[in-house]
């Protein structure tokens, strides 16, 4: 039973963005192409910066976990975390000059009061600091609390510059910007469908962005057609954490959609992921364990599926 709940926490902890599927399923979902609303067109670089708008969010959260933990094991004692915190936002979307624009926004979290949890920042290390087969647990026993992986932090949320073609109007927003193609280049959010493979993970309190460059495209009259491709993942766990990122060697999201009007819509999808090392743990190929832990975990994937939402009267 104790190298079950281990071997769980480590999962839990470490394949954060591969395994999210099941939690995610119930998010609404979003547009696959074009994400976002546009500010006015304006005629000069600097009146684009002063047209632009702000941004912020403040997020109070509380969680509380209890975990069922026999007394035959090593983690009796370690099943319970609880941590209040708050979310902060703030950032400037700038207007659009010849279709180009910026966004920015930066992120913070604190925990209020007590933060009694173990939250894979500072106090999860390699070799581990207690007793215990291996790293998950032996740093669970030295915190002695359940997992709640919201650690203080600040960091760059979003960083990238986009571009889409004038073509039209925009809803909520005067001027052209509804045209059939987008990109975005830099640090982003990135979401298909219900978050279900790929999402910003919004229920926890640092969200995840990719480097990425992304394309849109919606030229053909109810197809959808984007691709991203990225180099690094900014998880959730913050800078301090050996888990902070996934780097990549190449990695490529492929979501293409056809909408049959007052029917529904087909979403065919292909999510290619090679992981290149983790260089802060010996683990290999994205944050996979190495012995003398479980073994060496290759997370390399290509995952190809389609989905359909429809509706009948």
């Amino acid at each position: 039973m104790a190298n079950s709940k281990a071997f769980s926490f480590l999962v839990g902890a470490a394949i954060f963005m591969i395994a999210q599927g099941a939690g995610a399923a119930g998010l609404p979902n979003v547009p696959n192409t074009h994400q976002g609303k546009f500010l006015p067109a304006a005629d000069s670089l600097g009146r684009a910066i002063i047209d632009g708008k702000p941004h912020t969010m403040i997020r109070l959260r509380f969680e509380d976990v209890e975990d069922d933990i026999p007394s035959s094991s090593p983690l009796d004692g370690t099943d319970s975390a609880d941590q209040f915190g708050v979310r902060l936002t703030a950032g400037w979307t700038t207007g659009r000059f010849y279709g180009f624009y910026f966004r920015g926004e930066l992120e913070g979290h604190r925990a209020l009061g007590s933060d009694r949890a173990l939250n894979l920042d500072d106090d999860f290390r390699i070799p581990p600091l207690g007793p215990g087969p291996n790293p998950p647990a032996g740093n669970r026993i030295a915190e002695g609390h359940a997992i709640i992986p919201d650690n203080d932090f600040e960091e760059i949320n979003e960083a990238y510059i986009g571009w889409r073609s004038p073509t039209g109007g925009c809803p909520q927003a005067p001027g052209p910007c509804s045209g059939n193609t987008s990109f975005k280049l830099g640090r982003q959010e990135i979401l298909y469908d219900n978050h279900r493979w790929v999402g910003n993970i919004v229920w926890r309190n640092n969200f995840q962005t990719y480097n990425a460059f992304r394309f849109d495209n919606t030229s053909i009259k109810n197809l959808g057609v984007s691709y991203s491709y990225m180099n690094k993942v900014k998880r959730t766990f913050g800078e301090n954490s050996i888990f902070n990122e996934f780097k990549m060697d190449d990695a490529h999201l492929i979501n293409v959609s056809y909408t049959f009007p007052d029917i529904g819509k087909l979403t065919g999808y292909g999510y290619l992921l090679d992981f290149d090392d983790n260089p802060r743990t010996p683990f290999v190929e994205g944050t996979g364990a190495a012995p003398p832990f479980v073994g060496p975990v290759i997370f390399d994937s290509d995952t190809w599926g389609a989905r359909w939402v429809g509706q009948h009267t």
